[in-house]
């Protein structure tokens, strides 16, 4: 019997790259999300730092007060920015993992294939070599015969 072969070996091989360049992307949405979750942790301490000081303050003109106005303003802003970038992180992320899910189940259907492919053969393969080995036993035999009658099945002449 020949060797095992799986003839989807390759499309194997494609589908376990497709599946690593997947989780690959998942990554990376992963890291983008954390990367936004972090600029917004590090807004709302700024933001908390800039309440701090004005509730510390012991006077302030009207300049000041101004300017921490347009601040807390750019803050808000960059927040509802981090905030939508936040979101769509979590969209892209679902869709990402979705794809990785499908690409891992695509992979092992066809892991599993190939372990049934495999199992098959080896089994043929058993029943092969126990037949091989049933003939062998069987010739065996059939010549223990031979040489167990009157003169070892052969014919000797006397010199």
């Amino acid at each position: 019997m020949e060797n095992f072969r799986f003839r989807l070996e390759r499309v194997l091989s494609w589908q376990r790259v497709v599946t690593e360049l997947e989780e690959a992307r998942t990554r990376q949405w992963l890291a983008a999300l954390a990367e936004t979750q972090a600029g917004r942790v590090q807004l709302a301490g700024a933001r908390r730092e800039a309440e701090e000081q004005l509730m510390t303050a012991p006077a302030l003109l009207p300049q000041e007060l101004d300017t921490l106005a347009d601040y807390r303003e750019g803050l808000a802003t960059r927040d509802r920015e981090l905030r939508k970038r936040e979101q769509n992180c979590e969209q892209r992320l679902e869709e990402q993992r979705r794809c990785w899910m499908d690409a891992r189940r695509r992979c092992r259907l066809l892991e599993k294939l190939r372990e049934r492919r495999l199992a098959e053969y080896r089994i043929e393969l058993d029943r092969e070599l126990e037949t091989l080995a049933m003939e062998s036993f069987a010739a065996g035999r059939s010549r223990d015969k031979r040489n167990s009658k009157p003169g070892g099945g052969r014919t000797t002449t006397a010199t």
